[in-house]
């Protein structure tokens, strides 16, 4: 594996991800926004998936994933390897932390 990016480059892109998950611009990411984001990535996300998935990156219970929690999320993701074919379990376009990571880097 390559090294991981400098810290600052790494940050650089996380906040450009961000921004694109950030449809109407307000500085954080809604469950719709994630919906939306995680349909773009061309992932089969259910609202029970999304609830999960937001009680996980939403740290302070807002309903709402600002840059910081967003950026924990992807670092604590980032540590976790995918298969060779992407997928994780056998189970394609089902939302994990780690397809999540995946479409990320796809972006």
């Amino acid at each position: 594996h390559p090294p991981p990016p400098p810290p600052s480059l790494h940050r650089q892109d996380l906040r450009r991800v961000f921004a694109s998950f950030d449809f109407d611009q307000s500085g954080s990411i809604d469950k719709t926004e994630l919906l939306m984001a995680l349909q773009r990535m061309g992932m089969d996300v259910r609202g029970n998936e999304i609830r999960e998935l937001m009680k996980d990156i939403d740290i302070n219970n807002n309903e709402l994933v600002e840059f910081e929690e967003f950026v924990e999320l992807m670092e604590r993701w980032g540590r976790n390897s995918l298969g060779a074919d992407g997928d994780v379990d056998g189970q394609q376009n089902t939302i994990t932390g780690k397809t999540l990571s995946f479409g990320v880097r796809s972006l």
